[in-house]
């Protein structure tokens, strides 16, 4: 017998992740053995029809491509498929029950149901049920003469139609998924089958339905277990042979136990529907997969494998390899936590596996969306470069910069604080020179930057992460995205070389307007306590930066301020302004914050006169830091271009030993050889070949 299955939802909203789960199942079970798979909506409910639902599931599954071999909207020997057009059919087959004394006619009215529920609580009776038991003191047509039932059916009195279950019977079946399922008769009772408004119930229906349309397996949610029992009951009732029966886990929430629900989508940030959807009554809305950018092959492998695995460690399949590889009894049993990372993941394997030319076109159009023209030639280039590190499509315009000229750089947005901390001085002289050789290279394309690039590095002594970073800055805007030789070959040598000279004009307009150096930070060392990473006071009115000027004032001209003398100048002109929002963060003295806790030894500790304070001699003041920035060592520095790197590593050495700064020699003459640390091991090497004048080592001993 050729394998039949169906989907049967109900047009009550939206059709949730779980349903979309479970035609799946259907579908490749189907398709594995050669067999149909029948949509069936059943609509017996008619109060909770919603206006819009069947569309609804009808789009869903189509974007799924999980399209029904028969179903309301295509057809099929077996129609009508929505079964609010096959009411006519349930009434003969209820009463072909009650001639076979398996069901019964039942005339009780809503308040003696109520009456006998209040009189089984009041006997301490856990769940009240209409059962073997409870029917005999009913009006039904168990206890009222045959005559007496004619009369009120002939008056029109309302009744409706229950399965009259046998008592102290096993109901068996085995379940593909659960195995053997055995319940007693005495916890099933005694369901509606037909109602009074001459509509059948879900169990009625349901039943009629497959047999009719030749279902043999019935893949349904877990949610539907418990009923199960029952249908085993109406099958035999009836005389037919039942299907096999297959119940899938139920779909959890992925912070916790409990069946994944729309509330949870809409609190945890992530859709639960294949489409989003809008109530009809309150407006509600709710998003889709479809709608926030996913493909609809990773949405279908994603629910795949929840519930479900093949058995290996494969995880990328497409639906052709899942219909083969499908199996029902590798469905798991217990529950499946929903994974929305997971789910993003596979989104991402699929935009990676499209055509560049497919991505392209959808980055075209999007692009074009917020007012950007690019050719398709140019956007499939870009979705190439953009799509490994992109989830969606929409994460590729983060790549925007490749289709605009001009420093992407925007001083007021987030690129400029980036830049602050990247900007490294000593970086400026070898992008300068791969600068000029870019305008001279030919091809300008990735096999041929990479190595002008690298040869500069090897010119300049420096290193790739030493000037990397403010390449992609300058030209991308942003630290991440794909390789920069791959950016500037697509961007083609006139914009990058402009975009390279822009940031460097940039950085160093900071410098001419008295802006602090990125580049130069106050050692840890200098702050009391070591907490505040203040900048070195530098670049002043006069158009010099840190260290270059020889004034005690330029250096020293926070001393001894407070809040009430600010805005002082000295007499030669150099600005006294303190960093008023630093200042405003710590209400202490500014040459507070700059003297350090700890007793220099050496030049430095000569340097620190007793303090007005009371503090004594032996704390480095705002003099002591001018007279170590004259220190041999700094001065190698500043010959070399080094300062803001020597003054990050200084702080960090001094932290740690106490020093003399008589010379970079007598510096390593000091260290112990107990301690343990290699104190230059962060020195540029420049600096140590100008400080030791040849040798270009400080000594060993180090």
């Amino acid at each position: 017998m050729s394998v039949r299955v169906r989907f049967a939802p109900s047009p009550t909203g939206p059709l949730h992740m779980g349903g979309v789960r479970t035609a799946l199942y259907n579908y490749l079970f189907a398709r594995k053995h050669g067999g149909q798979f029948l949509l069936r909506i059943e609509d017996t409910d008619q109060t909770r029809y919603v206006p819009g639902a069947e569309a609804y599931i009808k789009e869903s599954l189509e974007w799924c491509g999980l399209v029904p071999d028969e179903s309301p909207w295509v057809g099929g020997p077996d129609g009508p498929y929505r079964q609010s057009d096959r009411k006519e059919l349930y009434k003969q087959y209820a009463d072909q029950l009650i001639t076979s004394d398996k069901a019964y006619y039942a005339f009780d009215s809503t308040e003696e149901l109520e009456a006998m529920r209040e009189r089984l609580k009041a006997a301490g009776v856990a769940a009240p049920a209409y059962n073997a038991v409870t029917r005999e003191h009913m009006r039904n047509s168990l206890t009222l003469s045959a005559d007496e039932v004619r009369e009120r059916l002939a008056r029109g009195e309302e009744y409706v139609i229950r399965l009259k279950v046998p008592r102290h019977v096993e109901v068996r079946f085995e379940d593909i998924v659960r195995g053997w399922v055995v319940v007693h008769s005495a916890n099933i009772d005694d369901k509606v089958l037909f109602k009074s408004d001459g509509m059948p119930t879900y169990h009625l229906a349901n039943i009629v339905d497959d047999h009719l349309m030749r279902i043999t397996h019935v893949i349904r949610g877990e949610e539907w277990l418990p009923s199960a029992p029952l249908h085993v009951l109406i099958y035999e009732a009836f005389g037919w042979e039942r299907p096999q029966f297959a119940h899938l886990p139920l779909i959890l929430k992925p912070d916790g136990n409990g069946k994944l629900s729309k509330r949870d989508g809409d609190r945890l940030g992530f859709p639960v529907f294949s489409l989003d959807w809008q109530d009809p009554v309150t407006g509600e809305k709710s998003s889709g997969y479809r709608e926030r950018g996913y493909y609809p092959e990773a949405f279908i492998n994603m629910l795949a494998l929840l519930g479900w695995n093949p058995g290996t460690d494969q995880e990328i399949m497409s639906v052709e390899q899942l219909t083969q590889l499908f199996d029902l009894e590798r469905v798991h049993k217990g529950g499946a936590k929903f994974d929305p990372e997971k789910t993003k993941w596979f989104n991402q394997q699929y935009l990676r596996m499209r055509p560049d030319a497919e991505l392209g076109a959808q980055l075209q159009a999007k692009l074009k969306a917020q007012g950007i023209d690019t050719t398709a030639e140019r956007a499939t280039a870009a979705a190439a470069l953009l799509k490994e590190r992109a989830t969606f499509v929409e994460d590729m315009l983060e790549g925007s910069y490749l289709f605009t000229s001009g420093s992407p750089i925007k001083t007021d947005g987030t690129e400029m604080e980036e830049l602050k901390k990247r900007w490294k001085p000593e970086a400026a002289p070898a992008l300068e020179a791969y600068i000029s050789k870019l305008s001279a290279l030919s091809p300008f394309d990735t096999p041929t930057l990479e190595p002008a690039f690298n040869e500069v590095l090897q010119e300049k002594g420096m290193k790739v992460g030493q000037v990397m970073p403010l390449y992609r800055l300058f030209v991308a805007g942003r630290m991440q995205g794909p390789g920069m030789f791959d950016v500037s070959a697509l961007l083609g040598k006139d914009e990058v070389v402009a975009r390279l000279k822009a940031g460097l004009e940039l950085c160093r307009a900071w410098g001419d307007r008295g802006h602090r150096d990125p580049g130069v930070r106050l050692p840890r060392m200098f702050a009391r306590g070591g907490g505040d990473r203040r900048f070195l006071p530098g670049g002043c009115e006069r158009e010099h930066g840190p260290f270059a000027c020889g004034a005690d004032r330029c250096v020293g001209r926070y001393r001894g301020l407070r809040s009430g003398d600010r805005d002082r100048k000295g007499t030669d002109g150099h600005s006294q302004q303190p960093d008023r929002a630093r200042d405003q963060e710590d209400p202490r003295g500014i040459e507070d914050r700059m003297a350090p806790p700890w007793p220099l030894v050496g030049a430095a500790h000569q340097s620190a006169p007793a303090d007005p304070r009371g503090r004594g001699a032996g704390h480095l003041s705002t003099s002591g830091l001018t007279r170590i920035a004259r220190a041999p060592i700094f001065a190698a520095c500043r010959k070399a271009g080094h300062v803001g790197r020597v003054a990050g590593w200084l702080g960090t050495a001094l932290q740690k030993l106490l020093l003399r700064f008589e010379s970079a020699r007598d510096l390593d003459r000091t260290v112990p050889r107990s301690s343990g640390h290699r104190v230059f091991s962060g020195m540029p090497q420049r600096c140590k070949r100008v400080a030791d004048g040849s040798s270009g080592k400080l000594g060993r001993r180090t």
